[in-house]
Formats: C-alpha cells, structure tokens, sequence
C-alpha cells in the first residue's frame, strides 16, 4: 500500500517535469509553477527504497541498509544522467529545464515499473523455500544404505 502511494507520488512528480520540459521546449515558455512539483520525486525515491526492502529476502537491517543506499545511489546517479544528457542544450534555463526533465522521466519510469510490479502482484517477492531432498542430519551415503 505505501510502496503504491510513494509510487504514485513520484509519478505524479516525474510527470511534471517533463510536462515542464516539453512546454519550455515547444512553447518556448518557462512555467515556474511546475517547479514546485519537484520535490514530489522524494515520494519516488522513497519507493525506491520500500521496493528495495520488499525485492528480497534477508534480515531486516541488511534489507534497510541496502534500501537507504541504493536509494541514495539512485537519486545521485539519476542526476548524473540527466546532467549529462542536459549538456546538449545551452547553459542557463534551456540546461536546466532540459536537466529537470530527463530526471523526471527516470523517476516517471521507474514509479510506472513499480505500480506494474505491484498490479502484477510481483511485489513483495516471495522466494521458495528450497527443500532438502533428505533430512538434514543425513547425508547422502547414509540414505543410499538405508
């Protein structure tokens, strides 16, 4: 449920910036408004991490460890990219505005993927417990005598 709302959220973040974007580009207009909706992708960073916590089977603190790093992984790297693919625009507003949106599109795909892992019910995973094919006390020399 919460994984479902941050999901939402960040979608609802990375869908207006690249509004923002696709405006600045065609209409030649800068909407400032938009930019307030940035700090929506919080919302997608936090599903990054409950979808990190629920992707695997593990300790708890091992799951939470690796969700707060991955996430803040995720959100440097998701900058990265977008500062390198905004390099292709001139410096100042067409940078930055091209910059917020290649951003919001990563986290707009990403939230899609988690809504369509939790529609799917792939999400928590849930991983099969491997049976031995004999007791655990027993090897396998003594179940051949036996």
């Amino acid at each position: 449920m919460l994984l479902g709302i941050c999901s939402v959220i960040g979608l609802v973040g990375g869908a207006t910036q690249v509004v923002k974007a696709v405006i600045y580009f065609s209409a030649d207009r800068y909407v400032a408004e938009l930019t307030d909706y940035m700090n929506l992708l919080f919302g997608a960073l936090a599903a990054f991490a409950i979808f990190v916590v629920g992707a695997f089977r593990a300790p708890f603190v091992v799951r939470l460890i690796v969700a707060i790093v991955g996430a803040v992984a995720m959100f440097v790297g998701s900058f990265i990219v977008a500062m390198i693919g905004a390099t292709v625009a001139h410096r100042g507003g067409p940078r930055g505005n091209l910059e917020d949106g290649i951003n919001g599109g990563i986290w707009f795909v990403l939230t899609a993927v988690f809504l369509v892992a939790i529609a799917t019910r792939r999400w928590p995973v849930q991983q099969r417990m491997r049976r031995h094919p004999w007791p655990t006390d027993q090897s396998p020399a003594d179940r051949v005598g036996s």
